[in-house]
């Protein structure tokens, strides 16, 4: 699915010095040209996506355990979005003759292809990321952390939806899990485009004006439902105030910016009180509470399935 056609006059950031300006004009419409690029390469085929080698390698090893339950392969699944897409595409195949509507719960997926088949097709995958990470080597930290946010913005994803009833929350999960691939799509690029990526200024522009629609694409491309798609492209929509029924778009919304005030819920609501979909929600500071205390707790049982160290 291509993107949708945007005007380089859609770029915000201008130096007032007239010669940089001419030189930011130029590098606005390359920058352009490098979109409309990409959107012909996810309009030609499935879309394959670098992963942080350290979480490629302890997915590897969770997955090697020999008693997990459904619920722990569903959530060591969950810790990657491109695993997470394989392993739904893989059930919803499975399961077309019996189900119409495509699946989006991981543990439902998990249940029904049986947790040593969804083993046994994910470890492939795993292992093929884990010899070409030295390709991404030195994106690594760049990638540990965007899969950091992901995975803090899922699981305040899910606990909203759980207490807001706004969305089903795996859905809600699997949303969060992948607001953020359009900007590990762009990453994974930069190297085709050095002088483009150098500048600073241009850099922030593309990663915060297109990876949401470029993460809208790729969600397009791996065959997910339309729900989770336009949720990932209108992420940023905060203001959306003829809406109607809150939805997961809201729960989206709301859980991208509640990832920069974790730990925070008052300065939380003071940042989000006014806005109409929190309105919609219903939400309070009690509620806010809860939220980043099951996200919390989601966290560490993710960490513990990893085998990563819990956090002091």
């Amino acid at each position: 699915m291509a993107l949708e056609n945007r005007s380089p006059t859609s770029w915000h950031w201008l130096p007032e010095d007239p010669a940089v300006a001419t030189t930011a004009v130029e590098e606005n419409q390359t920058a352009f040209e490098f979109v409309q690029s990409l959107a012909v390469e996810l309009s030609s085929g499935r879309v394959d996506l670098p992963t942080c080698q350290e979480v490629a390698t302890r997915v590897h090893h969770a997955l090697d355990e020999d008693d997990l339950s459904n619920t722990l392969v569903a959530r060591v699944i969950a810790s990657d979005a491109g695993l997470a897409a394989n392993v739904l595409a893989l059930a919803n195949r499975k399961t077309a003759s019996r189900d119409a509507k495509p699946l989006t719960d991981l543990k439902v997926a998990v249940t029904r292809v049986g947790p040593d088949n969804v083993r046994s097709a994910a470890l492939p995958y795993v292992l093929g990321k884990i010899r070409s990470a030295q390709t991404h080597a030195h994106l690594s930290a760049d990638l540990a952390a965007l899969w950091e946010r992901s995975t803090l913005v899922a699981t305040i994803a899910r606990a909203i939806a759980v207490r807001t009833g706004a969305a089903a929350p795996d859905v809600a999960l699997l949303a969060g899990l992948l607001h953020n691939i359009g900007s590990v799509y762009l990453l994974a690029r930069a190297d085709k485009h050095v002088a483009l990526f150098r500048t600073a200024a241009t850099r922030d522009v593309l990663m915060h004006d297109w990876q949401a629609p470029i993460g809208k694409a790729i969600a397009q491309n791996w065959g997910l439902p339309d729900v989770i798609a336009d949720a990932i492209g209108e992420q940023d929509q905060v203001d959306r105030h003829d809406a109607g029924a809150r939805d997961l778009t809201d729960v989206l919304c709301v859980a991208v910016r509640s990832a920069a005030f974790f730990g925070h819920p008052d300065e939380l609501e003071i940042a989000l009180g006014s806005l109409p979909l929190f309105g919609r929600l219903a939400m309070n500071l009690r509620t806010l509470h809860q939220v980043m205390d099951a996200a919390a707790a989601e966290i560490q049982g993710l960490r513990l399935a990893l085998g990563v160290a819990a956090q002091p």
